[in-house]
Formats: structure tokens, C-alpha cells, sequence
């Protein structure tokens, strides 16, 4: 169904498509154990079974509507510490195509997902191998709204739903990995200059947000985020930093 991408310099000249597995991302993670993952490698299934996001959570998708695949990438130089600046390339990349796609109100939601205004279009899921102090391979796990129209949550969307428009998804992809390359590049950009593009591009940044810490209910201005990762936030109490699972939105 996909063909090699035509356009990008290495991710997506070997697509391996499946029309149901478990999930890519533990089929991606088997080739680079079994040393047969290169570097560029898409795969990419109709379905999942077992497809989960960040925190174990699972990824609603209608079968043969979306995208749901995994990149195989072998980053260079990259330290175990500075590991969280994968994670803002590839959120920009999905980012801007989902902003090519619907223009205003595509936003990177802090780690890692992308909405269209409050609303959910895509997830990221990223798993890491390390040796020693430096990242060798990362499995990017991608799955995106395109086609579907039906969700049970009405905190999800969809292109379709945001613009009207069926999408070729064989079309989409290549647009799709396009954007990802060029924003996997700005890994070699110095920290400070990542983190400025992603702090533009981030959800509630500069605005009054609600958000729940330990049970407790709090207002806050999102300020970006650490070089690790956390979240930065002015509250009553001043600027505080939250990991991941320390700190959630509140609609």
C-alpha cells in the first residue's frame, strides 16, 4: 500500500507495512535488537492490537482511517541528558504537518502530543537505547487522526473532521515524514535554539492554564520547559517543575 518516500533523504525509503500487528513500535524495537533495524525504517500497520501511548495509555483508532507506524532512528551523539531534544523534534514535525494540513490552532500539548485547539489529534510515543551515556537507538512511535470522523471521546479529532476533506494516506505519509526529517535535523541545533522553536509552538504557553499536582487544583502560566524535560510553570508559589506524571491539564 505505501510506497518508499520519494522526497526525504533517509526516513521512510524502507516501509514495512502490516496490515494488524500488536504494535509497531515493539516490532520496530525486535529489528534493532536483532540488528536488521536501519536507520530511516517505517513501520506501519492498518491496526494495533496492543498499541499503547505515554503512561501505558492505549491509542483509539479505527482500522485502515489513520496513521499508526514507528521510525526506526539512529541518532548521533545524542547524550542520555539532552535525550528530551528528540522528543521536541518530533513533536514539531507532526506538529507542522498537522499545521499544514488545518493552519491555525495546531499546538504541541507538553511532552509530546499535538491537538488542534483542546482537542487531541496526535500521540507520540518515543522508546530509547542506551549505551552507556549516549542515546543509539530510538524507536518513534507516531499515531495520528486523519480519516476517522467517530470518536468516543469529544476531546479527540481528526483532519477529516478539521477540514471536511478524505485524505490518500499514502499521500499524507510521505508529506508526514517530510516535515518529521526536517524537524529531526534541528537536533544539532544548540539547545537553547530547540528550545525556543518548541516554547513557540507549545499549547498555553504565556496563558492562565488549570492543572492538578498531588490532587491539589492550581492555576498557572506554562513558561517552557527544562532541558530534561519538565515543565515550567509560574504559580502562586512562583515558577515551579513538574515531570511528566506530576502534573496534569485541567479542561
Amino acid at each position: 500500500m505505501y510506497k518508499p518516500a520519494s522526497k526525504t533523504t533517509f526516513i521512510g525509503k524502507n516501509i514495512y507495512y502490516l496490515t494488524s500487528c500488536h504494535s509497531t513500535n515493539d516490532i520496530a524495537a525486535g529489528k534493532v535488537r536483532s540488528g536488521l533495524g536501519e536507520n530511516g525504517d517505517v513501520i506501519i500497520a492498518d491496526e494495533q492490537t496492543a498499541g499503547r501511548g505515554m503512561q501505558g495509555n492505549t491509542w483509539e483508532a479505527e482500522p485502515g482511517s489513520n496513521f499508526m507506524f514507528s521510525i526506526i532512528l539512529k541518532p548521533e551523539n545524542l547524550s542520555a541528558s539532552a535525550q528530551f531534544g528528540l522528543s521536541q523534534c518530533i513533536a514539531l514535525g507532526v506538529r507542522r504537518y498537522v499545521h499544514s494540513a488545518v493552519g491555525a490552532g495546531a499546538a504541541v500539548k507538553w511532552p509530546n502530543d499535538v491537538m488542534v485547539g483542546n482537542r487531541k489529534i496526535a500521540g507520540i510515543l518515543i522508546e530509547n537505547t542506551l549505551r552507556g551515556a549516549f542515546v543509539t537507538n530510538a524507536v518513534v512511535g507516531i499515531g495520528l487522526n486523519i480519516n476517522q470522523t467517530q470518536f468516543s471521546s469529544p476531546r479527540v479529532t481528526s483532519l477529516a473532521l478539521e477540514t471536511g476533506v478524505c485524505y490518500s494516506l499514502e499521500k499524507e505519509l510521505e508529506q508526514l515524514l517530510l516535515h518529521v526529517e526536517e524537524c529531526y535535523g534541528y537536533l544539532a541545533l544548540p539547545p537553547e535554539e530547540l528550545d525556543r522553536l518548541y516554547t513557540g509552538e507549545m499549547l498555553g504557553v504565556g496563558e492562565v492554564r488549570t492543572f492538578v499536582s498531588g490532587g491539589e487544583y492550581f492555576s498557572g502560566i506554562i513558561t517552557g520547559v527544562t532541558p530534561r524535560g519538565r515543565l515550567k510553570v509560574i504559580t502562586g508559589d512562583g515558577e515551579k517543575e513538574f515531570e511528566v506524571k506530576e502534573i496534569a491539564w485541567v479542561w
